[in-house]
C-alpha cells in the first residue's frame, strides 16, 4: 500500500537526491508523502491511503520523545486487538501502522514480529541505539532491499531507488542472476544487482551504529508446522467447515478499508470461490476484472465464458479488459522497470494492465492467490511423489543417453521424460526439493553459465522438513519458496498501478489450520485441493469445479518471435554488448536455444526451458538498457 526509501548514513545525506529517490516510489503511494531527516538518517513515505485517510496516517511514525522512527508498507489485520493491549490513549489516529511504533517502544523488535498478523516490510528506526530495523513479515508479499555502500545503508520497497541514489550499484550481480534464472524465489537474499540485497520473508535485518548487519530470522515455516498438533481424525465435512469458516474470517478482514474494493476473477476456481465468499459478506454492489484475449488463435488459454457465469451467478458488475500481443509487448519495458529487472513470468503484464484498468474504479484487489500453494493444487506434487519411487528400468540407464535427445520424436518424448525423472530424482529427497520449482534446470544452468553456489533449499532447515512426509516436505517447500516469488508478482503488479491486492488464502489462521492436515487430506492423483473444490461444489457444478486446470497462463511460445509480439526485444540478447552473454558459454547456450532438441530437465514444466531461458534473457537485456547498467560482476 507505500512505498519507502531512507538512508542511514555516516556521512551527509543529500535531500534533494533522496527524495528523487523517493519519488520515484509514487505509483506505489500516489496519495501522499512525507519523510524525516535528522542526525543521519533519512526516511521517507509514499502512501497509498486505504485505511484511516486523514493526516494521522501520515507516515513516518515518530514517537513523542523522537526516539522512535516507523515507516511501514502493509497492512496489520489484529492491529485493534494490539491497540487494546497497548493503550487507545497512546494512538495519534486509526492507521492499522500504527501498532508498529507503539507495539516496538512497548515489546521490543522481537515479541513485535511475534504479535503482528499482517502483511508488511517496514523500517524502524531507534535512536537509543543507533539501530535500525529493515523487517520482513512472515510470507514476504512486500519487497524490501537494500544496500551497503560502506558509508551508507540504502534501502527501498524498489531497487531503482537504490539505483537512482547510489548510481555505483548500476551493476550486474553474476550468481545473483544465475540463481534469479533458476530459482525465482528462494531465501537467498540476493538480487541480480551487484551489492544489493532482499530483506528475506520471516527475516529482519538489524543496522548498527558503525553500519554492521545482522540478520535474524524470527518465523520458518517448518518449524512452525513441527511445533503443532496435526489433526488426523477429522472427517471430511468437519474440515470443510473449518475450512469454509476460516476463509470467511479472512474475507472479513480483508474487506476493511476505507476505499473500493474489487475482485480479480479469472474464472478459475480459487478466485470464483473468493466471488462467493464476498458475495456472502456483502450485499451491496460488487466489481470484478478479467482479462480476456483479443485473437481467435489466443482463445484456448481463456477462461471468459467461466468468469462471466460467475459474475452473473453473483451479481457482480463485471468489467472486462481484452488485450493482444501487441497489448503485453507494448508494455514489456513498463515492467521491466516497475519488477527491478526481475520479472519472472510473463502473466506478471496482464496483472499490471488489468489492475491499471481497475485503478479508475477501485483501490484493493482481492485474489486467489496463494491457494494452490496451501491447499496442494499443482499436479508437480504429484508427480514429485511418482519420481520418487525407484524405477529398476531407469536405474540402468547411463547419464549419457540422456544427451542423445535429438533422436527422439514427439511421440517417444514423453516416455523418455518420464524415464529421465526416474532415473534422476528417485530416492534423492533433497535433489527433488531443490529442482521441483526450477523454471530453468539448475543443470541447465551449470551446463551454460557456470556451478552455481547455492540452491534453492541451502537456507531452509532441511532437518525439520525431513521429519515430515515427503509429499508434505514438498508442500512446505513450495510455500516458502515458489509461493514468495508469486506473491512478490502481485504485489509488484499490483503497486505498479496504485493497487493494494489482498490474498484471503494468505490468512494466518486459515494456513494454520491446513498445515496441521495430513497431506492425504489436502491432494492424490486423483484430486488436488479437495477441501477447497467440495467447498466450492456447494457453489458451483461439478463440472465446473472439476475442469482441467488452466491458471493464468500466456500463449509466450507464439509471441516471443513473433513481430508484434517480443521479437525486436528478443533480438537484444544475441548483441555483443549484452553484459551476460559475455560471461555465459555464449556458443554453447545459443545453439541450444536454437536447436530442436527436447529438454528432460524440468520437473515441473515439461519441455518448456528453452522458452523460459529465450523470456529471462530477453528481461535481463531489457533491464540492462533501463537501468544503464555497463559492468557485470
Amino acid at each position: 500500500m507505500c512505498g519507502i526509501f531512507g538512508v542511514y548514513s555516516q556521512s551527509d545525506i543529500n535531500l534533494d537526491q533522496a527524495r528523487e529517490a523517493l519519488h520515484l516510489l509514487e505509483h506505489r503511494g500516489p496519495d501522499q508523502w512525507s519523510d524525516h531527516l535528522s542526525d543521519g538518517l533519512y526516511i521517507g513515505h509514499q502512501r497509498l491511503s486505504i485505511r484511516d485517510l486523514s493526516s494521522d496516517g501520515i507516515q513516518p511514525f515518530i514517537s513523542e520523545d523522537n526516539k522512535v522512527i516507523v515507516a511501514v508498507n502493509g497492512e496489520i489485520w489484529n492491529d485493534a486487538s494490539l491497540r487494546q493491549e497497548l493503550g487507545e490513549e497512546h494512538f495519534k489516529g486509526h492507521s492499522d501502522c500504527e501498532v508498529m511504533l507503539h507495539g516496538y517502544i512497548r515489546w521490543g523488535i522481537d515479541n513485535l514480529v511475534e504479535k503482528l498478523d499482517g502483511f508488511f516490510a517496514a523500517a524502524i528506526f531507534d535512536r537509543r541505539s543507533g539501530q535500525l530495523h529493515l523487517i520482513k513479515d512472515r510470507w514476504g508479499k512486500k519487497p524490501l532491499y537494500y544496500a551497503n555502500t560502506g558509508h551508507s545503508i540504502i534501502f527501498a520497497s524498489e531497487i531503482k531507488s537504490i539505483l537512482q541514489y547510489e548510481p555505483s550499484l548500476r551493476v550486474f550481480d553474476f550468481e545473483g542472476i544465475k540463481h534469479w534464472m533458476a530459482y525465482r524465489g528462494s531465501h537467498l537474499p540476493k538480487t541480480i544487482f551487484f551489492g544489493v540485497n532482499k530483506v528475506v520473508q520471516g527475516h529482519y535485518i538489524t543496522i548498527n551504529a558503525d553500519l554492521s548487519e545482522t540478520r535474524a530470522q524470527h518465523f520458518d515455516l517448518s518449524q512452525h508446522a513441527a511445533g503443532m498438533e496435526s489433526i488426523e481424525q477429522a472427517s471430511d465435512q468437519e474440515i470443510d467447515e473449518n475450512v469454509s469458516h476460516l476463509l470467511g474470517k479472512a474475507m472479513e478482514k480483508r474487506l476493511l478499508a476505507d476505499v473500493p474494493i474489487g475482485l480479480q476473477l479469472s474464472g478459475g476456481v480459487d478466485s470464483s470461490l473468493i466471488a462467493a465468499k464476498l458475495r456472502e459478506h456483502s450485499s451491496g454492489p460488487l466489481s470484478s476484472f478479467s482479462v480476456v484475449f483479443k485473437d481467435q488463435a489466443d482463445q484456448a488459454f481463456s477462461e471468459e465464458k467461466y468468469s462471466d457465469f460467475v459474475a452473473s451467478k453473483y451479481q457482480l458488475d463485471h468489467h472486462k479488459l481484452a488485450i493482444d500481443k501487441k497489448d503485453i509487448a507494448g508494455a514489456l519495458k513498463k515492467m521491466v522497470y516497475h519488477f527491478d529487472g526481475m520479472l519472472d513470468i510473463p502473466n506478471a503484464i496482464p496483472i499490471f494492465l488489468l489492475c491499471e484498468y481497475a485503478r479508475e474504479h477501485i483501490t484493493v484487489f482481492l485474489t486467489g492467490e496463494g491457494a494452490d500453494e496451501l491447499f496442494g493444487g499443482y499436479g508437480k506434487f504429484t508427480k514429485g511423489a511418482k519420481y520418487q519411487k525407484p524405477n529398476p528400468l531407469a536405474k540402468l540407464i547411463p547419464d549419457t543417453f540422456f544427451d542423445l535427445n535429438f533422436l527422439f520424436d514427439r511421440v517417444r518424448y514423453n516416455y523418455v521424460y518420464s524415464l529421465y525423472l526416474s532415473h534422476h530424482y528417485a530416492g534423492n529427497t533433497s535433489l527433488m526439493l531443490d529442482h521441483i520449482n526450477a523454471f530453468v534446470s539448475p543443470l541447465t544452468i551449470n551446463r551454460y553459465f557456470g556451478e552455481l553456489e547455492h540452491n534453492m533449499i541451502d537456507q531452509l532447515d532441511t532437518e525439520t522438513l525431513s521429519e515430515f512426509p515427503f509429499m508434505k516436505q514438498l508442500l512446505l517447500t513450495d510455500h516458502m519458496t515458489y509461493l514468495n516469488f508469486l506473491l512478490e508478482r502481485q504485489d509488484k503488479a499490483s503497486m505498479a498501478a496504485g493497487i493494494e491486492a489482498r490474498l484471503p488464502f494468505m490468512d494466518s489462521e486459515l494456513i494454520n489450520y491446513v498445515i496441521r492436515l495430513p497431506h492425504q487430506q489436502l491432494l492424490d492423483e486423483d484430486m488436488h485441493k479437495k477441501p477447497l473444490k467440495r467447498l466450492a461444489e456447494a457453489y458451483f457444478s461439478h463440472d465446473f469445479v472439476h475442469r482441467p486446470k488452466v491458471g493464468f497462463p500466456l500463449p509466450i511460445t507464439n509471441w516471443l518471435n513473433d513481430e508484434d509480439g517480443f521479437k525486436s526485444s528478443l533480438d537484444k540478447i544475441y548483441a555483443d554488448d549484452f553484459l551476460v552473454l559475455q560471461k555465459a558459454d555464449r556458443k554453447g547456450l545459443l545453439g541450444y536455444l536454437k536447436s530442436k532438441r527436447f529438454s528432460y530437465r524440468q520437473i515441473s514444466y515439461g519441455d518448456d526451458e528453452k522458452i523460459w531461458l529465450q523470456w529471462q534473457l530477453m528481461v535481463l537485456a531489457e533491464a540492462q538498457e533501463i537501468f544503464n547498467i555497463t559492468d557485470i560482476r
